[in-house]
């Protein structure tokens, strides 16, 4: 599935709009209109409606700022990116006491999400990184 995007305003980006119910799977890649930069705390509703469950299995987009990361997250009815820092797991666009519960559920479940060094295993290194990048704060 591929998503332009030129900008976060009605009709600036694609979007699918559903009344049916949907299983997300698979890869989503994201192109961004030549002369749009993207700045964090931008949001931009890929899926609307219906109802929605699973989520993509990958993410083909550019590389954004340091410190910065796009993520997206399926709710029951809308399927979102965002453009936010890196401690940011829950996808709010700040960080708070829902990151670390969310970092603690992918970590004990030893889901890849939780494995934040990157080295597929499941430590006192990704503890770590979650602290380092957390202390970091979302004031960017």
């Amino acid at each position: 599935m591929v998503f332009n995007i030129g900008g976060t305003n009605p009709g600036e980006h694609d979007v699918i709009s559903l009344t049916s119910t949907i299983t997300i799977d698979g890869a989503v890649t994201v192109e961004f209109d030549d002369g749009y930069a993207p700045a964090f705390g931008d949001r931009w509703t890929l899926i609307d409606g219906g109802t929605q469950s699973g989520e993509f299995q990958s993410l083909v987009i550019l590389d954004p700022p340091v410190g910065q990361v796009f993520r997206v997250f399926t709710n029951p009815d809308e399927t979102y990116l965002i453009l936010t820092c890196d401690a940011d797991l829950s996808g709010d666009g700040g960080i708070d006491f829902f990151d670390v519960s969310t970092f603690l559920s992918y970590f004990s479940a030893q889901d890849v999400r939780g494995d934040l060094n990157g080295d597929g295993v499941f430590n006192f290194f990704d503890v770590s990184t979650f602290l380092q990048i957390y202390g970091q704060g979302c004031d960017l």
